[in-house]
């Protein structure tokens, strides 16, 4: 898919994806599926960083609302916590 992680922080996990051939959909649009990889990836990988080594988190549900689409250039996503387990 071509996700590339920009920022990793405390706080923040940011990653861009390209639009290009192997995220498309047949009318030369991301595919709306793609989106939703994008962000259950950055979800499963800020859990994973800021959890201890003897806890993992799965995914329980995924919504996703597609706000415009795009036909070219790079997607980006933004993963901020919306809340933390007590150390």
């Amino acid at each position: 898919m071509g996700i590339a992680f920009t920022q990793v922080g405390a706080d923040r996990l940011v990653a861009r994806m390209p639009v290009d051939a192997h995220t498309k959909q047949p009318m030369s649009i991301l595919h709306g599926g793609v989106s939703v990889v994008l962000a259950e990836t950055l979800g499963s990988c800020a859990a994973a960083l800021t959890l201890p080594p003897d806890r993992s988190a799965v995914g329980l549900d995924i919504h996703a609302n597609h706000i415009r689409a795009v036909k070219h250039s790079w997607v980006i996503g933004t993963c901020t916590p919306v809340r933390r387990l007590p150390p």
